[in-house]
């Protein structure tokens, strides 16, 4: 978070993330299940993610899960928060609707469906930054700018974050922040 000293972040089993301190007091928890429905039953979480999905620096943790209305639909939220204060990332959570997907009571609600880890990945044309970033010693880092002379959309995005690649279903999808 900005220090020397390292954190510990945690994901329990009721979408809680916990961030911690080097010496074991909490910095900040998030319910997140509660952030995104307050009525909604937890049916499926995957193992979180670090990396800078929105390209401002600093960590973000993403993960996914699977939630399930009171009127039995089922959906699958891609969250990513930032590492420093547990809030959002802009434009996130993303929600992706399972309509084949319906639960007709059979499913045992006391266990969880484990879901794919999110992959975060860079699929910007210009990969040429990655060994000033890592022989950077320790020191800020600053994504390398654009060029401007180009009005054509690069290979991968505009972004300067990472990319979020989860399958959700039998579908996968990309996801740039």
């Amino acid at each position: 978070l900005g220090n020397t000293n390292l954190e510990i972040f945690v994901l329990d089993a009721a979408a809680n993330v916990y961030c911690f301190d080097a010496k074991g007091q909490v910095i900040w928890r998030r319910n997140l299940l509660y952030s995104i429905s307050a009525d909604a039953e937890l049916r499926g979480l995957s193992p979180m993610t670090m990396g800078d999905v929105n390209g401002d620096g600093m960590l973000d943790l993403v993960l996914s899960m699977k939630v399930i209305s009171p009127s039995s639909e089922w959906t699958t939220f891609v969250v990513a928060i930032t590492a420093a204060t547990g809030e959002d990332v802009d434009h996130f959570p993303l929600e992706f609707d399972s309509p084949l997907l319906m639960d007709d009571g059979s499913a045992n609600s006391d266990l969880l469906e484990k879901l794919a880890q999110p992959l975060l990945i860079d699929l910007h044309s210009e990969q040429d930054h990655w060994k000033a970033y890592i022989s950077r010693n320790g020191t800020a880092w600053t994504h390398p700018v654009n060029n401007k002379e180009s009005t054509a959309t690069p290979h991968g995005g505009s972004s300067a974050g990472l990319h979020v690649v989860q399958p959700v279903g039998s579908n996968l999808y990309i996801i740039e922040a």
